[in-house]
C-alpha cells in the first residue's frame, strides 16, 4: 500500500471549516481501508526533519504552504488539504503508473518496475500557476544517483 502522509501546520493556523472538511475526508477513506498518516509541525518535528521533500518545500516556500500531502515521499499537493477523491486516487496511483508504456520501453516484460522520479535539482520542483493558488505537483525524490541536493540534506552521494 502507498504511504500517504499529510504534513500540517499548527491547528491554530488552519481555517476550522477547511480542517473539518478534511477530517471528514480522512474518516471516509479510512473506513474504506486507506491509511492516512497526519503529522503536525509542533507535535512531530522529527518527521518533518526526516522528510527531504517536505523540508525542501518549507525552505523554498515557507511553512504557510503547509499542509503538504506526500505519497511515498513525493509531494502530490501543497497549500491545501486533499479531498476524499484525491486521497483515493493517491492510494491507487501505483496501479495507474505501472500501466503506462513509454516509447522505447519493453512491452513484453510482465512485471515492469514502477516509473522512477528524476533526482532532485538544487531547489524543489515546485511550480505555481500565475494566480498563486495551490496545485497538485509531484516532487522528485531520491534516485539511484542520490537525491541531487549536492549534500545539503546530509545524505551521502
Amino acid at each position: 500500500m502507498r504511504s500517504i502522509r499529510i504534513y500540517e501546520q499548527a491547528a491554530d493556523k488552519v481555517d476550522p471549516a477547511e480542517l473539518a472538511a478534511f477530517e471528514r475526508a480522512v474518516a471516509a477513506v479510512t473506513a474504506e481501508g486507506i491509511e492516512v498518516e497526519r503529522l503536525r509541525l509542533g507535535r512531530n518535528p522529527e518527521a518533518f526533519r526526516r522528510s527531504l521533500v517536505t523540508r525542501r518545500l518549507i525552505e523554498a516556500e515557507g511553512e504557510e504552504k503547509l499542509p503538504a500531502t506526500t505519497v511515498d515521499e513525493l509531494i502530490m499537493l501543497y497549500g491545501r488539504y486533499p479531498s476524499a477523491d484525491q486521497l483515493r486516487r493517491y492510494a491507487g496511483a501505483a496501479k495507474a503508473v505501472r500501466s503506462i508504456t513509454l516509447p522505447g520501453e519493453n512491452t513484453t516484460t510482465r512485471d515492469a518496475p514502477a516509473l522512477q522520479a528524476p533526482g532532485n535539482t538544487a531547489r524543489p520542483a515546485v511550480s505555481r500557476p500565475g494566480s498563486g493558488s495551490p496545485i497538485e505537483v509531484p516532487m522528485a525524490g531520491h534516485s539511484e544517483g542520490g537525491c541531487g541536493c549536492g549534500g545539503a540534506c546530509g545524505c551521502s552521494h
